[in-house]
């Protein structure tokens, strides 16, 4: 089944090229595309379409940067219901766990990943579909959104250390520069923004507990509904990301997970049962994971390490290694 996007999200580009002098029912026809076929919520545009709806745009206001532009000027409702239970997020990783688990309602199909260190956050997004180049438009405007809408529902000025997109380099980069103002990577294995690992704590403005409890209820809903897919592998690999945001956090691991992906912890528990596993299992399992990466680093202090897994001191750190591997963290690292 080709990749599909949200009507919303198409509406948000048709607004975004008209205003830039395009018409609109010319974008239309080149995308072999109604009205009609926009006006439903849950409506879903193939992704080809989307692709040759940004190519008219591009041709007709003679705008190599609108994908950029469109991403640059995203807001809640061109990403419909998810849009809105980002902004009612309290925290950034919090928004992060909602957008892992969401994230395909809107944007397709696609593998969206997160690598922690002790002081960065890389998020990373590849797509399902055609070629890097032919994917360039729909990669350009998911990190320019990424950056601007973190921007908007924060308040704050934060910008990447960098970022890395699939497609070969482009001829201007002056859009680039102006949104991302970071050093800039071509021809990468996936497009990937890399920011300071403080911003998973920084709190959004209009965060509303309340509201995003009924928007992910919706959501959760729209995302069981959805058309078959292999659902039970990605919803695994969705509790292993989002429990990873949260893995420098100590204690009280279950009643997060299950309000970041909105269920009761007998549900998760149950859930996770019949996938063979549990909490505990794979907290210890990421914990190793993040644990035998780091101490492959002769910088990476035991101490930071310990505090980066959601322990309280280097000694709590050591007896878990104990228990893992019946040896100590420097034991470990000589190896």
């Amino acid at each position: 089944m080709l990749p599909s996007y949200a009507s919303s999200y198409v509406r948000h580009i048709l607004t975004v090229a008209e205003s830039l002098g395009a018409e609109r029912r010319i974008l239309l026809e080149h995308a072999a595309l109604q009205e009609r076929d926009l006006l439903r919520p849950d409506a879903r545009i193939s992704q080809p379409q989307v692709l040759c709806l940004y190519q008219a745009g591009i041709t007709l206001t003679q705008t190599p940067s609108l994908p950029l532009l469109v991403g640059e000027a995203i807001r809640p409702e061109g990403l419909h219901q998810l849009g809105y239970a980002l902004m009612s997020c309290e925290t950034v990783g919090e928004a992060l766990s909602v957008n892992l688990r969401f994230q395909p309602l809107v944007m397709g199909q696609g593998q969206f990943d997160t690598h922690l260190t002790d002081d960065t956050v890389t998020l990373s997004w590849k797509p399902d579909g055609a070629s890097a180049a032919l994917l360039r438009p729909i990669n350009e405007s998911i990190l320019s959104s990424w950056v601007r809408f973190g921007q908007w529902i924060t308040g704050s000025p934060a910008t990447p250390l960098q970022v890395s997109f699939c497609h070969s380099r482009p001829a201007d980069l002056q859009a680039y520069h102006r949104i991302f103002q970071c050093p800039l990577a071509f021809d990468g294995p996936t497009n990937s923004l890399t920011g300071p690992r403080f911003l998973l704590d920084l709190p959004i403005k209009q965060a509303n507990p309340g509201l995003k409890r009924a928007l992910l209820s919706a959501l959760e809903a729209q995302l069981n509904a959805s058309a078959p897919g292999p659902h039970t592998t990605d919803w695994l690999m969705q509790v292993r990301q989002t429990l990873r945001l949260h893995l420098h956090e100590p204690g009280a691991h279950l009643p997060r997970l299950a309000i970041a992906l909105n269920l009761s912890e007998r549900t998760l528990k149950r859930k996770l049962a019949e996938h063979g596993t549990s909490v505990r299992a794979l907290l210890q399992e990421l914990r190793w994971q993040h644990a035998q990466e780091r101490l492959r680093d002769p910088g990476a202090r035991i101490e930071q390490v310990a505090l980066e897994l959601g322990y309280q001191s280097a000694s709590a750190f050591s007896l878990a290694c104990r228990n893992w591997q019946g040896t100590t963290p420097n034991r470990l690292r000589r190896r």
